[in-house]
């Protein structure tokens, strides 16, 4: 049994970390101004999981940095040595862990070569720049500069930010033992749904950087190992700056797809809020201790949506300063509304 619990943590963590990119061009071109500057580009703008990917040359000089190109191991620098404030960045195709004067950052999406143009994620390289960026879902414009007040949630930060001492009670929770963090998450992040006959269809729980290192750490102790407080803050950073909300949920049915044909949803007011990326739907379910009786089958699916903005999808007003509702849509009519009140998690 103990045995079971760890391979249904392990198939969780991996699941948690899997990202299937998609690439998409906007029917409207995206456009980037730099302190009021529109920037022309040789290539438009794409959209890949809800970043903006631009060519890196025209970026990269607009904010002032020197381009080098290394061909042979697909590396792009930027720099501007000599300034007061030396900068460097680096960035290599197809790698979503570049750095920022030597300090590993792991990106929301690699950069990668579309077309014969190099693209490299916006955003990332603006602010490693020390400018501030702006999303304008209504007209598909990015502003880039120093004075622009970002439409960014500050509210997120109750969830993604995470003091040292929580990061050390987090990795301490872990190495209590795996059962110990199944109980733990069950009491804390599992949430609760009303009151209809589809909820033996699913059950759900909010993922948080707090709630992962505590796995991290649980699956490092049923290996004797430790995992570390640099490890864990790291974690808790590359969470943040992913700036995405996770929801994890486990699918009961009895056939070994019956779980495929779900969608999900955020419903805060009216507003209707889509995931921007959803993992686990393409697999099939694992065989349960119930088969052939119900559930016979169990799938892992990790449902994401953006805590800021997105260029991809209007997502960056969810309030969470209010409840919401994450809606599992098991069929048409057929749905499990679970609560969310954002202020009791960590």
């Amino acid at each position: 049994m103990k045995r079971l619990r760890l391979c249904v943590l392990c198939i969780i963590l991996v699941l948690t970390n899997v990202i299937f990119p998609s690439l998409v061009f906007a029917e409207n071109p995206i456009s980037v101004y730099l302190d009021g500057e529109k920037i022309e580009f040789t290539t438009n703008p794409v959209l890949s999981n809800g970043t903006t990917l631009v060519p890196f040359r025209a970026i990269f000089e607009k904010l002032g940095l020197r381009v080098t190109w290394d061909e042979k191991n697909q590396r792009i620098f930027g720099d501007n040595f000599g300034d007061k404030d030396d900068l460097l960045i680096v960035l290599q195709i197809g790698n979503k862990i570049a750095t920022v004067n030597g300090i590993d950052t792991e990106l929301p999406v690699a950069p990668k070569i579309v077309n014969g143009s190099t693209l490299v994620p916006l955003r990332f390289v603006a602010e490693a720049s020390g400018k501030k960026v702006e999303w304008d879902n209504a007209t598909k414009t990015v502003k880039i500069g120093d004075d622009i007040t970002s439409n960014k949630n500050l509210n997120q930060e109750y969830i993604f930010a995470l003091t040292d001492e929580e990061i050390k009670e987090a990795i301490n929770e872990g190495k209590k033992g795996v059962q110990h963090v199944l109980d733990y998450e069950s009491v804390h992040y599992k949430l609760v749904p009303n009151k209809s006959v589809y909820n033996m269809f699913s059950d759900v729980q909010l993922l948080t950087p707090y709630h992962y290192i505590m796995r991290l750490s649980a699956m490092e102790a049923s290996k004797y190992k430790d995992f570390s407080f640099e490890e864990a803050k790291k974690t808790a950073e590359d969470f943040q700056f992913g700036g995405r909300l996770t929801f994890e949920v486990r699918s009961y049915g009895n056939s070994i797809d019956s779980h495929k044909n779900k969608h999900f949803v955020i419903k805060q007011g009216d507003r209707i809020i889509q995931p921007y990326s959803i993992d686990g739907l393409d697999d099939f379910g694992n065989i349960t201790d119930s088969w052939p009786d119900f559930p016979a089958y169990i799938a892992l699916i990790n449902v994401h949506f953006s805590t800021e903005i997105n260029e991809l999808l209007d997502l960056e007003n969810i309030d969470f300063s209010k409840k919401a509702e994450f809606i599992v849509i098991h069929a048409p009519g057929q749905e499990s509304v679970y609560e969310i009140d954002f202020s009791n998690f960590k």
